[in-house]
């Protein structure tokens, strides 16, 4: 969510209630959470009620917990949450980064697998399955992943940024530069200035 659109979302709930009942600390939680504000959502959410208008309650504190890199605490939300609602992909999403910020890699891959037997059109599954590869250094895997993301999604730049650093770990730096040249803005991306050296000189720089 954009910015100016979270403050438009805070002046118009927080100009339509005071927050003194359980069910407004979940509606005062939930903005926190929008506004960043993750320890005071914290504290609200936890004591909010439990009622029909909370039924994302359970993956507001999970999604909490993540944001402020309490990730065992994270998993077990998602835990509450997909007990409730086994077919929210969102939460076996951010489970299986959840897993993979604690280093399970086995559950987090899991997690991914499940949301593929759901939806096996959910690109970002297979985005996310590149980059656990990528981040057990099996680049070819990631490769293949990502271009099943690519099959999906076409134009999704992150896949020719990711893409290309696998090649470049696997020493082609021909095939890096194909794929970082797909990207139309490079400025967007972390390591831009190091692709725009490698892309001018076509030589893998030293470490």
């Amino acid at each position: 969510m954009k910015p100016y659109f979270k403050i438009i979302l805070f002046i118009v709930l927080t100009g339509q209630m005071s927050f003194g009942q359980s069910g407004d600390l979940y509606v005062k939680g939930k903005v926190e959470f929008l506004t960043g504000n993750y320890l005071a959502a914290l504290k609200d959410l936890l004591v909010s009620k439990n009622g029909i208008e909370e039924q994302d309650k359970d993956y507001l504190i999970a999604m909490t917990y993540f944001n402020l890199k309490e990730y065992e605490n994270a998993i077990l939300y998602f835990d509450k949450d997909l007990n409730q609602h086994p077919n929210n992909i969102n939460s076996y999403m951010q489970r299986s980064e959840s897993k993979k910020k604690t280093g399970d890699f086995r559950l987090a891959l899991k997690d991914l697998n499940t949301v593929l037997e759901k939806d096996g059109s959910y690109f970002l599954a297979y985005v996310e399955l590149g980059n656990l590869n990528y981040d057990k250094r099996e680049y070819e895997l990631a490769i293949k992943e990502y271009m099943k993301a690519l099959e999906l999604k076409p134009n999704f730049e992150k896949c020719f940024y990711k893409t290309g650093f696998c090649y470049l770990n696997l020493k082609d730096t021909l095939k890096a530069t194909e794929n970082w040249k797909k990207i139309e803005d490079l400025d967007d991306f972390v390591e831009h200035e190091k692709i725009e050296s490698i892309l001018k000189t076509n030589i893998k720089p030293t470490k």
